[in-house]
């Protein structure tokens, strides 16, 4: 009877461990638990806390840039990063077909009889040889400060309006430049047969920047760029004093 008992005693204290065991398992399985969610709800704040701080430097550096803008060189407005503006717009087709054409010009204008449309008194030649020099050389300066100066490449690829620098004077100082070379080059050759090639340039220039780049922008930018537009001429660098 005492070895039925003893066994008895000992599967009882067996069974006992066991519950413990259980007891034991479910309470550190409880622990793991509870300190895997603290883990993750502190990973999460962590997170909250860091997306935050950036939204707030974004802000504070969008005022710093606004604080810039106006001084040269060149600060862009301050937008955030948005999609990148082409760099060469719909209407750059105009370009190389205003360079060719002058460049037909300037060689036809020496061939007779076209030739016959050149001013042969001095004083005159003159006079269109310097008004022809000075205008290449300010298209030169002013294409060169919208290329290089106002860094318009990088500026477009960050999808940001330029206002300041050559751009707070013409919308297109690209554009502008080339028309003022393309100008000087025909008063250079001097033949009076091709003096409205630069009035016929500018005509279709204008149109096709309001139907194309200017129709995009406004789109874009909204009242941004409606605002800009009644401060800036379209084309000839020159500063408005009235809008």
């Amino acid at each position: 009877m005492s070895d039925i008992a003893d066994r008895m005693k000992r599967m009882k204290a067996v069974d006992a461990a066991i519950e413990e065991a259980k007891v034991a398992e479910a309470k550190a399985a409880e622990e793991v638990k509870a300190t895997a969610e603290t883990k993750v709800a502190e990973e999460k704040k962590a997170v909250e806390a860091k997306a935050a701080m950036d939204a707030e430097a974004g802000e504070e550096s969008a005022d710093d840039f606004k604080d810039l803008e106006g001084e040269d060189p060149i600060i862009v407005s301050a937008d955030k990063v948005a999609d990148a503006l082409p760099y060469y717009g719909k209407a750059f087709w105009i370009v190389p077909v205003m360079l060719i054409l002058t460049a037909a010009a300037c060689v036809l204008g020496r061939i007779s009889p076209i030739s016959t449309g050149i001013f042969y008194n001095q004083i005159a030649r003159y006079v269109y040889l310097g008004i022809g020099i000075f205008l290449c050389i300010v298209g030169v300066v002013i294409f060169w400060r919208a290329t290089f100066e106002s860094m318009i490449k990088t500026n477009v690829q960050m999808g940001k309006l330029v206002t300041t620098g050559i751009y707070q004077y013409t919308r297109n100082p690209q554009y502008a430049g080339v028309l003022f070379i393309c100008t000087g080059a025909i008063l250079i050759c001097g033949n009076a047969y091709f003096f409205a090639l630069p009035i016929i340039y500018w005509i279709v220039l204008t149109e096709l920047l309001k139907r194309t780049e200017e129709f995009d922008l406004r789109h874009r930018f909204y009242d941004r760029y409606l605002t800009y537009m009644k401060n800036t001429n379209r084309i000839f660098p020159v500063k408005r004093f009235f809008t």
